[in-house]
């Protein structure tokens, strides 16, 4: 598809959306087992709500599809595979920093479902909209638990394909500790499979203001790089408060994520030249330019963060012990 016409095409999805399925309620029981008692997110593809798991007496998160009448064949077809391949994706990878998918079904009247832990915290994009710019250290903190679950993603031959600050969960427990988690893997690839279908005629998928080129350009060929770069955009937004391609329309982001240079944060924002090596790294418009893998970055990362004095990540743990130095690679030399 050419890239006038991708855009296109992208900019009027966005703006319809999906029809919604307002069959959802509270009190509603999905499965014989999971009573629905609130809502705690909205989407143009579904929504996941705060459950009672009966048989087990737990709260639960369940996503439930909007599968409105109005939806073609194929749309309703495409949005029940997302679902049952982010089940299946989710449930693949075991790390601390990614969700536990507790179950999968149909039934008739509710269509598919999605049964996850319920988590208590906020997004991270969230946490970006209200309180604003994080400070390096702590940006760099939170973010590292994330890299590491990426790499077990990619580990397993899967690719998440739409890393950005809502796909981001900061978890709290009972005692107030902070577990980042990656969520909705509902457009994850595996990489080592032939290309997926994405949404209906357009060849389009994830969010554009955390796509790559080659993902604007031709999303079937993306790989592991996908994730480094919306790594990357996400720490470059919760460093500066904005994206680093950001624009008033899908046309005008999707452009200049493929013809602008990325702006440096280092004079704007006064950031640490070795820091922004890393992450400006991470944004080549050439995939092979990117770091090598998503455990490099991290790394590299973990590295910057032990050298402005802190040990550990935003759960705790210590960096010499989950990022031991690989001496696979040299650091980065800002250019002058």
């Amino acid at each position: 598809m050419q890239i006038t016409s991708l855009i296109s095409t992208l900019s009027n999805e966005r703006a319809s959306g999906v029809p919604a399925n307002e069959s959802y309620r509270i009190g509603q029981l999905i499965a014989g087992r999971y009573r629905l008692s609130q809502t705690l997110s909205e989407g143009s593809m579904g929504s996941v709500w705060l459950a009672r798991d009966l048989v087990l007496d737990l709260p639960v998160a369940v996503k439930l599809l909007h599968l409105g009448t109005r939806m073609s064949s194929s749309d309703r077809a495409y949005l029940k595979d997302r679902l049952i391949r982010e089940a299946r994706v989710t449930a693949a990878v075991r790390h601390p920093a990614t969700v536990r998918v507790l179950d999968y079904g149909v039934t008739l009247s509710a269509g598919p479902y999605l049964v996850m832990e319920q988590l208590e915290g906020q997004s991270l994009g969230r946490r970006i909209r209200s309180a604003g710019r994080v400070v390096p250290e702590r940006a760099v903190q939170v973010l590292l638990p994330i890299a590491d679950a990426l790499s077990a993603v990619h580990a397993c031959g899967i690719v998440h394909r739409d890393v950005k600050p809502d796909n981001v969960f900061l978890s709290r427990d009972n005692h107030g500790r902070i577990q980042p988690k990656i969520i909705d893997f509902g457009l994850a690839k595996l990489a080592r499979t032939a290309p997926s279908h994405v949404l209906t005629g357009s060849g389009v998928l994830g969010t554009p203001e955390y796509m790559p080129p080659e993902q604007v350009i031709e999303p079937s060929t993306v790989d592991q790089r996908a994730d480094i770069w919306g790594f990357s955009v996400v720490l470059y937004e919760m460093l500066s408060g904005t994206v680093p391609f950001p624009g008033r329309s899908c046309p005008e982001i999707l452009r200049s994520i493929l013809d602008r240079d990325v702006p440096p944060l280092t004079a704007s924002m006064g950031l640490d030249a070795s820091l922004w090596a890393i992450i400006e790294r991470g944004l080549r418009k050439d995939p092979c330019e990117r770091h090598a893998a998503i455990a490099e970055m991290g790394e590299r990362l973990a590295d910057w963060l032990s050298k402005q004095s802190v040990e550990e990540d935003i759960t705790g743990s210590s960096l010499r012990t989950q990022w031991p130095p690989s001496g696979s690679y040299r650091p980065d030399i800002p250019s002058s």
